[in-house]
């Protein structure tokens, strides 16, 4: 059987959101991060994190940067029990014409959510199953990208949570499957789902 994983946006989701984060010393992880995802890794699932990073276009930071800040993440995470499999982000942004901006990464790529090229990647590489899988966010745009990949792989279901900006929502029509506060109250409630739908299955 293939795995399952559960996708998480990173800002807004496991840290704090900060507009257009570009800077090591402004993580700050939420408090309650690392125990949602240890109900994740204790579920089974893969967690795998696919986050926008358009900064690195608009010429704030270096792709090099945005990998350090990941490694702090997931570096913090595991000092507490947590493990995140992976990360993927995209450095790209389609808009062009501002100064500054990085024109290398000005271009309308497959990976920026809500396309879905992040999550194929990883699903090809891990050997996921999509249809068992879930994605975690802060935004419409997260929920966006879960339903683009639910019209390919069927029940893959996203879960909204309130603990980030909820910001650039007029520009995406959609709906999650589920809500909660944060990461941990969403842990715990794909826990349940995950629970129900076993026994359902065993009859």
């Amino acid at each position: 059987m293939k795995n399952a994983a559960v996708f998480l946006d990173r800002d807004g989701v496991i840290i704090k959101d900060v507009p257009d984060i570009h800077r090591i010393e402004d993580i700050e992880v939420f408090s309650f991060s690392a125990e949602g995802i240890k109900i994740l890794n204790r579920l089974g699932f893969l967690v795998i994190v696919v986050t926008n990073q358009p900064q690195v276009a608009k010429g704030l930071c270096t792709e090099d940067t945005v990998k350090a800040m990941n490694r702090k993440i997931t570096e913090q995470l595991h000092a507490q029990g947590a493990k995140i499999d992976a990360v993927y982000y995209c450095p790209h942004h389609p808009d062009k014409g501002f100064s500054g901006e990085n024109p290398e990464y000005k271009i309308d790529c497959a990976c920026r959510k809500p396309k879905i090229g992040m999550i194929e990647n990883a699903a090809g590489r891990f050997g996921i199953d999509l249809s068992r899988s879930f994605i975690i966010g802060d935004t419409m745009r997260d929920i966006k990208t879960g339903e683009n990949v639910a019209m390919r792989y069927q029940n893959f279901r996203s879960v909204l949570v309130r603990s980030g900006a909820n910001d650039d929502d007029d520009r995406f029509s959609a709906k999650p499957d589920f809500t909660a506060d944060n990461l941990l109250d969403a842990a715990r409630l794909i826990g349940k789902i995950v629970t129900k739908e076993n026994k359902d299955a065993e009859g």
